[in-house]
């Protein structure tokens, strides 16, 4: 295939997409294969708890973002891929030292390590979305936006297999090794990918800045969408195998269900949103549309667990948890459409990571608040209250976002109207 507008070659997708895939990988092992990992090798649940830390950087991010997209405006997003992909091999070369994790002396040297490892993938994120974004007009946002849940996808459940099958396959060092591979390998073969437009290198005049972004118009609209649209997937996730937990399930049961659901939202959901953007749906529609029949799920949930079948409950809430993922894949493949479509300016990765750490800082918010109410409410009360809020706050961004225009033009060939 050409490079035509509107093109997507076969390779440039299986290229950004393995570059998303290296960047989830630390993800995946972070968020959901250490826990369950250590846990199963006795450490006590506090000491699991400060996992969650090396998690930091992806919401961080956007404080050197600007730095980053000035390095990749002067020698290429290219230079900072492969930097960081270097050096995210030698990291996970690190772990792979460390040996056994589940040793409570090692807890600190292992964090440090996932630390720095996911701070470099989360770097390495603002180049590959810059890159991305650049090729809009070659690839289409609803395409790029596809390809990169694909591979957030791939990457976290391969990050989190290669943890929790080292055991009975090649050893945690093994694992981390296998890991640290892949990672000059796609530095290597990021060569291959296509040039950006011809002016989308260019040093602009104004360097990248979160103040520049901040001073557009509309601009704490926009981020005040990125902060709300995944208020009922936060607010209920965790609770939700809190839940199955106390009705008796196995962690190994809950992890089956939760890779099940996981992979619906990235691998069936997101392709089918971009289907029905391609078919002229609108973003603002399928978003907030989409989004609102989700939160109807957790209705639903909440209303199995106040009056339960016997014991169909908890098959039935898994049934709802996988379509209610289904339905937020579509969701968030539009929202993330809009956010990559109002990053369109000079700076693109910068304005695109703010989106990004705002969804992080979100999710993060509403999954304390979700605690909190579950532990004073109960599951039911909880899960029926979310939803309701869910449903108004789509109904409200439907409106927000509605008052106002991208703050750049948007080429209908690669979009499409909000």
């Amino acid at each position: 295939m050409d490079g035509s507008q509107g093109s997507f070659p076969r390779r440039d997708a299986l290229l950004l997409g393995g570059l998303y895939v290296s960047q989830a990988l630390p993800m995946g092992i972070t968020w959901l294969g250490l826990p369950p990992y250590l846990r199963a090798h006795g450490l006590p649940l506090d000491l699991i708890g400060l996992s969650a830390f090396a998690f930091l950087p992806w919401i961080l991010k956007a404080l050197w973002a600007a730095p980053v997209e000035r390095w990749a405006m002067r020698r290429g997003c290219l230079s900072v891929i492969r930097w960081m992909q270097g050096m995210a091999g030698l990291a996970f070369a690190g772990l792979a030292v460390v040996g056994d994790p589940a040793r409570p002396e090692q807890m600190g040297v292992l964090l440090g390590l996932l630390v720095v490892l996911n701070t470099l993938t989360a770097t390495q994120d603002i180049a590959v979305d810059r890159h991305a974004i650049l090729q809009r007009r070659r690839m289409g946002a609803r395409a790029v936006n596809t390809v990169r849940f694909i591979g957030f996808t791939v990457g976290m459940l391969g990050g989190a297999a290669a943890v929790l099958l080292s055991d009975q396959t090649v050893g945690w060092a093994g694992a981390m090794l296998l890991c640290g591979a892949w990672m000059p390998v796609m530095a290597g073969l990021a060569a291959a990918l296509p040039p950006p437009p011809a002016d989308g290198e260019a040093v602009s005049a104004r360097s990248p800045s979160l103040r520049h972004f901040l001073r557009q118009r509309h601009a704490v609209a926009m981020i005040g969408v990125a902060l709300l649209f995944k208020a009922a997937s936060a607010g209920s996730d965790g609770m939700l195998k809190s839940y199955w937990v106390d009705q008796g399930l196995t962690l190994d049961q809950v992890g089956v269900i939760s890779a099940v659901a996981f992979a619906t939202l990235g691998l069936a959901g997101a392709p089918a949103g971009a289907g029905l953007l391609l078919r002229g749906v609108s973003p603002r529609g399928l978003a907030c549309g989409a989004g609102a029949a989700a939160a109807l799920c957790l209705a639903m949930t909440g209303g199995l667990v106040l009056d339960p079948p016997g014991a169909a409950v908890v098959p039935l809430t898994a049934v709802l948890a996988v379509v209610q993922a289904f339905l937020e894949g579509m969701a968030s493949l539009a929202f993330l459409t809009l956010f990559m479509r109002w990053s369109a300016s000079d700076q693109p990765g910068t304005d695109f990571t703010l989106f990004l750490c705002a969804e992080s800082l979100g999710s993060l918010l509403f999954a304390s608040v979700g605690g909190l109410m579950a532990q004073h409410l109960g599951y039911a009360a909880h899960f029926l209250t979310l939803s309701a809020l869910s449903v108004s706050v789509m109904a409200g961004l439907a409106v927000m976002i509605r008052r106002f225009d991208p703050p750049l033009p948007v080429e209908r060939d690669c979009d499409v109207p909000a």
